[in-house]
């Protein structure tokens, strides 16, 4: 099907649904408002390099592993894109009896696998299969910008649409801001100091290819974990009981971190971190601001209670595990 028509960026659409079996490709249950979606497919073509009788270094164009990457940024909302959170994280228990129901969402071994479908234009898609959420950020500042959430995404596979399989339908709802956030830092609420805050999963998912005529990468899972992240503080004091970070990275001291985006009308999302060590710390100091700092901590697991380092909690008035 080809158009000598253009198509505008704004009427590109993505849809996504959680899979019921790695790789096999299912139609989308959501609709995400998007920032960027930039999933594409590269046969990673190459070239093997020897001498020839002439001077030319490309001569037997060949084709290797296929990859499918790329990152599907959106804002974080009550609703919305809710799929991407809780695939970079592990598994959804729902509980509650309406309207609104509560989603506790644990890090698991085995992280759930999406169907991602970008329609470009409205015209056609890509429908990627087998979609593994690698990296996962949750970005949060003070500007006029509401709550980031970006995930860095590897897929089994993918085909063209045509047309696409979905309508863009998306559910209509205000992203969270700063200003409904509340942090809590050492068992301390924290939020007249704090200014941008940070936290990124890291899943280290791996690729693997394997014999058997096929191009496609055989498997892409998660191996290790990581949860760690920054904020921004107007600086008080360098011992301050929780805002202060220079004594607590001194002493290795340990506490926990909890941050909350939460609406009037009772949604709300929760990320925590059961036990987090601040990592380092650099002042900043201009002649045009106030004196800042910017720290870094990483969450680790807790051997003795077996917390692992991250978990979510999201209200909202899906009734349904994602």
């Amino acid at each position: 099907m080809s158009s000598a028509y253009a198509y505008a960026g704004a009427a590109t659409h993505t849809g996504v649904a959680k899979e019921i079996a790695f790789g096999v490709p299912v139609l989308p249950s959501a609709r995400i408002p998007f920032i960027e979606n930039s999933m594409r497919f590269s046969p990673s073509l190459f070239f093997p390099f020897f001498a020839t009788f002439v001077r030319e270094q490309y001569v037997n164009p060949l084709v290797g592993s296929y990859k499918f990457t790329g990152a599907l940024t959106t804002y974080l909302y009550p609703t919305n894109a809710i799929e991407l959170l809780v695939a970079g994280i592990g598994q959804d228990t729902v509980s509650g009896s309406g309207p609104l129901y509560t989603h506790s969402v644990t890090a698991s071994t085995v992280l759930p696998s999406l169907t991602i479908e970008k329609a470009l234009g409205g015209y056609q898609s890509e429908q990627y299969a087998g979609c593994q959420v690698g990296a996962l950020t949750i970005a949060s500042s003070v500007s006029g910008d509401p709550v980031r959430l970006n995930c860095e995404i590897a897929a089994q596979s993918a085909q063209v649409l045509d047309p696409p399989s979905f309508a863009p339908l998306v559910i209509d709802e205000d992203p969270f801001v700063f200003r409904e956030g509340t942090i809590t830092l050492f068992g301390g609420a924290v939020g007249a100091t704090i200014q941008n805050v940070q936290l990124r999963i890291d899943n280290y998912t791996y690729t693997a290819y394997v014999y058997g005529q096929l191009n496609n990468p055989a498997i892409i899972t998660p191996t290790a974990r990581s949860a760690r992240g920054s904020w921004d503080v107007t600086w008080i004091a360098l011992n301050d009981s929780t805002s202060g970070g220079c004594t607590k990275m001194a002493n290795k001291a340990s506490g926990t971190m909890s941050v909350t985006w939460a609406k009037t009308d009772g949604t709300s999302i929760n990320v925590s971190l059961p036990n987090m060590v601040i990592e380092d710390l650099s002042d900043q100091i201009s002649p045009t601001n106030l004196v800042g700092q910017h720290l870094t901590f990483d969450a680790y697991y807790d051997v003795l209670n077996d917390l692992p380092s991250i978990s979510a909690t999201i209200i909202n008035g899906v009734a349904s595990a994602y």
